[in-house]
Parts: structure tokens; sequence; C-alpha cells
């Protein structure tokens, strides 16, 4: 979310029309800030309206529809396509989907090449928007699904997306998690790293949540269960009270059973966001968002299509090879100079 945020989010574009700023302004969305961290629902749930926007624009350009209620012209859609068999409707939404990705979603691992300086344009920035914001919910999906090995996939893009942003820190960890599945962890402990990032309380498939949300949850537990001691706060009475964190819940939860006491969920709650999709939408479509062309934001002259096209290569890989000595070798300083094949070659000479 900060990478999304670092990357497309600036205050000063508040004029320019397709920018997050401005559609956080187009919609109303005030309880969203420059900071995501100070409300983090907010900004998922305005993230995700300007996602879902951006792949209705993106699908409705390629189908030639200037409206919801126009009916497709793209001749990739037949006439009477809603009379078809379910199967037949399904994969000719799976075919326009398949382009509209091709076309418009860039995660190809190229560098930065020398001497490219182009300005980005309008289009770039839509590109990006709906790029990262489906990488977001890649990622989320990911997690409901208890997909371990596509995880561990996304955490490789993510270690670039957090160098390539100045996330250094958040870089280093994504990279020692990498390096121990790969390189040092056996197999017996590789396949626990990978599997065990999340939990199902449910028992439900889709319900997964990460085991640190988990983790979370518990810790509200045994808040709720110290508030509750009341003037008999103790060392004692506390170590009790989250010592008995998981029994405690099932005794409450049989408890509400028994009396038919209906529990919330736990879910964030939303309201529908049927109204801002249309309205953001609507602008997204007049503006020609997803027609290339060479409009440029002001906020946003020097923004390349792929983030990753943003880092030369030499500096990563020389990043990468410093992080792997130091990982490694824990006893090597980090500005340690990590000899290549031919330099070692020719000391040896």
């Amino acid at each position: 979310m900060q990478v999304f945020w670092k990357r497309l989010f600036k205050t000063t574009s508040g004029t320019q029309k397709g920018t997050l700023y401005q559609l956080r302004n187009l919609i109303n969305r005030r309880n969203v800030t420059k900071r995501p961290k100070s409300d983090v629902n907010a900004a998922e749930d305005f993230v995700e309206v300007v996602v879902i926007s951006h792949v209705l624009t993106a699908v409705m350009t390629y189908l030639e529809m200037s409206s919801f209620t126009d009916a497709p012209s793209c001749t990739s859609v037949p006439e009477n396509l809603w009379m078809e068999d379910e199967k037949k409707r399904r994969d000719t939404l799976e075919c326009i989907a398949n382009r509209v990705v091709d076309e418009h979603i860039d995660l190809e691992m190229t560098f930065l090449e020398p001497n490219s300086d182009a300005c980005g344009t309008t289009y770039d920035y839509a590109c990006e928007v709906l790029t990262l914001g489906l990488f977001i919910f890649d990622f989320k999906d990911a997690v409901r699904e208890g997909d371990g090995d596509h995880i561990i996939t996304l955490w490789k893009y993510m270690m670039l997306f957090f160098k390539a942003t100045g996330r250094t820190n958040y870089a280093t960890e994504a990279f020692t998690l990498l390096a121990q599945c790969h390189i040092t962890l056996p197999p017996n402990l590789y396949e626990q790293v990978k599997w065990s990032r999340f939990i199902n309380v449910h028992g439900l498939p889709g319900h997964n949540v990460s085991a640190d949300l988990h983790m979370e949850h518990l810790n509200k537990e045994v808040k709720v269960a110290i508030e509750g001691l009341g003037a008999n706060k103790s060392d004692k009475a506390i170590k009790r009270a989250a010592k008995s964190v998981g029994t405690l819940s099932q005794v409450l939860d049989s408890y509400d059973s028994a009396l038919q006491v209906n529990k919330p969920s736990g879910k964030h709650s939303k309201k529908t966001v049927a109204k801002d999709v249309e309205k953001i939408t609507s602008q997204l479509l007049n503006c020609g968002t997803f027609i290339k062309s060479t409009k440029t934001h002001l906020s946003f002259l020097h923004l390349k299509r792929n983030l990753i096209k943003t880092m030369p290569e030499n500096n990563i890989k020389d990043w990468m090879v410093i992080r792997l000595s130091s990982f490694l070798h824990p006893t090597i300083p980090h500005n340690h100079h990590v000899h290549s094949d031919s330099e070692s070659s020719s000391c040896e000479c």
C-alpha cells in the first residue's frame, strides 16, 4: 500500500484529472490522507474503488462503450452473445480480460535502459494504477485462498518494488525471506514457512487471514480480558488472562451460542460504492484515460509505466550480491566489497 501511495499519490495533483488525489476529492473521501497508515481501512477502501473503476474503464474502452447503458460495439463480442450458453459467455469474457491485461498490465522483469528519460503520459499513469492495484488485489486473494506458492512468487516482485521506492528495510526483509526459502532452509522448514503464513479460524474455503492479523485479534482479546479485571489487576492475574485466551474465547462463544446471541463477524463493514465507481468511471471515460496519447500529468512527468524499469540492472544486482554476502556471512560488514568471478580469477593469477 505504501508503494502504491508513494508512487501515485501527490497532493499537488488536485487539478489533474485521473490522479489519485483528484479522484479522492471527486468522491469526497476526506479521511484519505497522504499517510495511508493514519486510516488503513479508509485507504484500502479508496484503492478498491479506484482500481475497480480503472478495470471497468479499461474494459469499456476496449469494448468501445461510452457509458454503462451502451452495448458493446467491439467486433470481439458477438451481437447475440447473451443468447449463447454459459460456457461460451465465460470463454468470451476470459478472452476479453486476457486482452485487456496484455495491453495495459506491465510487470515485465526488464530494468532501466540507458538514456531512457521519456515523459510519462496520462495513459502510463492509468496503467500503473491498474498494475499496482491489481497486484494488491492478487496478494490479498492469495492470502484468503491460503496459496503459499503464489505468495512467495509475489514477494519476489515486492522486493523489487520496495527497492525501487527506497523502502530499503522492507526490501531487505523480502530478500531475507526469499534467501531462506531458496537457499538455507531444509525442505520441511521451507514448506512450514510457506504454508504457515495464514490461518483459517472458520474452516471455510477463501476465509484465510494472515497470521499477523490473527495475532492482533488475539492481542485484542487479551486487552479486553485485562480490562475486565478492573481493580484486581496484578502480574499473576494478567499472566493468567493471557494464557487463557484460546480457551476463554471458546467458552464465551459457547455461552453466546447457548443464549442465541448473534456475534459480529469482525469483518470490516463497507457501504455501497456503486455511485463512487460510476462517477470515477464516467470521468475516466470522458478523459480517454486508456487511449494512448501524449497528454501528461504535471505532477508525474517522470513516471515510468513499469516500476521495475526505474532501476538500473547493475544497481539491483550489486545490492543483491551485497545482501547475499551479508546473509551468508553475517560477520562481514555491509559495505564489504564482494569480488565478482572475473575479479577473483585475476587476483588468483
